[in-house]
């Protein structure tokens, strides 16, 4: 655990403060000083807040991945890495703001031509036989 922590930390740069483990260290005789060992049969509201959150953004990462072609980055370097994730998050977001888009015209032009404007009959429903 030592190890990977150490890993983790010189990867990313940040301090490790909290260690997340399943139920199978509780018995390992590893101490961890100043870290928060958090165990998933202890968990307090803010940790199953955030674990829920986190389970929500996961499946909009996978479809970012599936949706943008992200499985093979064609841009060089670590630049290229972030420039290839924000134009897929840029391109989610314009999906996003286009489909409410359409979503408010369709459901105007529903509403207003199935009323008729001035006599004219409503051109996207059919006639109600009387």
């Amino acid at each position: 655990m030592k190890r990977s922590i150490g890993q983790a930390e010189r990867l990313t740069g940040w301090t490790v403060t909290d260690v997340f483990c399943d139920r199978g260290y509780k018995g390992a005789q590893h101490s961890l000083p100043e870290k928060a060992v958090h165990m998933t049969a202890r968990k307090n509201k803010a940790i199953r807040r955030w674990l829920k959150r986190r389970a929500a953004i996961e499946p909009i990462i996978g479809h970012l991945k599936s949706d943008n072609r992200m499985d093979r980055n064609h841009l060089k370097g670590e630049d290229g890495d972030r420039a290839n994730a924000i134009l897929a998050g840029c391109g989610f977001n314009l999906r996003k703001l286009l489909r409410s888009f359409f979503t408010f015209v369709f459901g105007w032009l529903l509403i207003h031509h199935s009323e008729g404007d001035a006599g004219y009959p409503g051109r996207f429903l059919a006639p109600v036989a009387a």
